[in-house]
């Protein structure tokens, strides 16, 4: 069961509601982050949103983990797999104290076909929960993990 680990900053970000999804530098906060980068996204507007194509190589169950930065900027963000009626959306949030690296949170397992597989992510409000009023989402890395059969 090989996990799969893609860096968000290498994927195109598509269907961008509200500002373009930018790859920020995470050198200054230390060397956590994957590729020392992470894909950011501020949203302007409640419901602003992006989605990214996760390559996959073989069909079949995973659970999907989201590798975060947590930030007082951050808030919470729905997750859904447009076109794949397994299961609902999910709850993100990513709110935390000072600039720190999450460990994978698991958004669910999902039945994921070989090929580009379209993953969502959309702002609940253009408030964060946090100290500040932004509400942005930082992504390092997305991981698969294979499920058995």
């Amino acid at each position: 069961s090989n996990v799969i680990t893609i860096e968000a900053e290498d994927l195109k970000p598509i269907d961008v509601i509200g500002a373009m999804p930018k790859v920020e530098n995470m050198l200054k906060w230390g060397h956590g982050w994957g590729n020392d980068r992470q894909l950011t996204f501020v949203a302007q507007h409640g419901s602003d949103s992006f989605s990214l194509d996760l390559p996959v190589d073989a069909a079949g169950q995973y659970e999907i983990q989201v590798v975060v930065t947590r930030t007082e900027h951050s808030g919470s963000f729905q997750v859904d797999l447009p076109g794949n009626n397994e299961q609902s959306q999910k709850l993100l949030t990513t709110v935390g104290p000072g600039v720190s690296r999450s460990r994978p949170l698991p958004i669910g397992t999902w039945k994921l076909r070989m090929g580009d597989n379209r993953i969502r992510f959309t702002a609940l409000g253009a408030r964060g929960t946090g100290l500040l009023s932004e509400n942005r989402l930082c992504i390092d890395q997305i991981r698969l993990c294979p499920l058995r059969p």
